[in-house]
């Protein structure tokens, strides 16, 4: 896969932007995933790219920025991921 990676800093997560040119496959790519973050407590690993929440694409560091405060307000119910080529949703609790 080839991706275009545009990185930014997400409240000290570091995170990318990240779009497979082949597939189209858009989200943001969560990188070096620090201890006791909310992203570790729901399941996010290192190079998980995170498609969507509770439905809403998330396409620009402003929606990554937006679903980062509602989990940590804790208004996510789900994440879906591609993960390792496979994708999966995760569920909030």
């Amino acid at each position: 896969m080839k991706f275009f990676i545009v990185s930014i800093l997400l409240i000290f997560q570091p995170i990318s932007y990240a779009c497979d040119a082949h597939k189209k496959e858009a989200g943001f790519k969560y990188e070096s995933m620090k201890a006791d973050t909310v992203y570790e407590k729901i399941g996010l690993k290192n190079g998980d790219l995170i498609q969507k929440y509770d439905n809403k694409k998330v396409k620009s560091a402003a929606d990554a920025l937006e679903m980062y405060s509602k989990l940590n307000k804790g208004k996510v119910k789900k994440i879906k991921i591609l993960r390792d080529g496979v994708e999966q949703t995760i569920k909030v609790k």
